[in-house]
């Protein structure tokens, strides 16, 4: 698919918007996050607005799946969303569920984070900038270690989508 193209150059060329963009459980179609907004900053406006023209804003649910899918349980009619791409339902193990729930309550936390301290990253004050900093940094290899945990138990058992 040409879209899937230039999202995936597109993002190749700006990393830093990978947390922008989430992708269905179920159909893994992809889309933007509600919560991205206009930049004040020139160069980023520009990105933002790459990134809306590429891709539509997704709405996931607590388990991330999209709208279409969670309406439907999984299969969908709609053109624009690729049927193609589905694929069938598979049974999670109880360890996978937990490290699903762990993994995604540290990406809820990451993102609370990353919105309180917004300001504070840009800050004249080096001292403020180099704090947060390492806050969010934290957050981050926090939700990534449940990540990495969660890809591994997947290969290693089989189990979960």
């Amino acid at each position: 698919m040409r879209q899937d193209r230039d999202l995936e150059k597109f993002l190749e060329q700006a990393p830093w918007m990978h947390k922008w963009v989430h992708e269905c459980a179920s159909c893994h179609h992809r889309g933007y996050k509600p919560d991205l907004q206009e930049s004040e900053f020139d160069n980023s406006t520009v990105t933002v607005t790459t990134l809306r023209r590429l891709v539509d804003e997704m709405v996931l649910d607590e388990s991330g799946v999209c709208a279409q899918c969670g309406r439907v349980g999984g299969k969908t009619e709609d053109s624009s969303h690729p049927p193609s791409r589905l694929s069938p339902p598979r049974i999670a193990c109880e360890e996978r569920e937990r490290l699903d729930a762990a993994h995604r309550n540290a990406l809820r936390a990451e993102h609370e984070v990353e919105s309180r301290l917004c300001a504070q990253i840009v800050s004249p004050d080096p001292n403020v900038k180099r704090r947060a900093k390492n806050e969010l940094k934290r957050a981050e290899k926090h939700s990534h270690r449940f990540l990495l945990e969660l890809v591994a138990h997947n290969k290693k058992h089989g189990c979960g989508l």
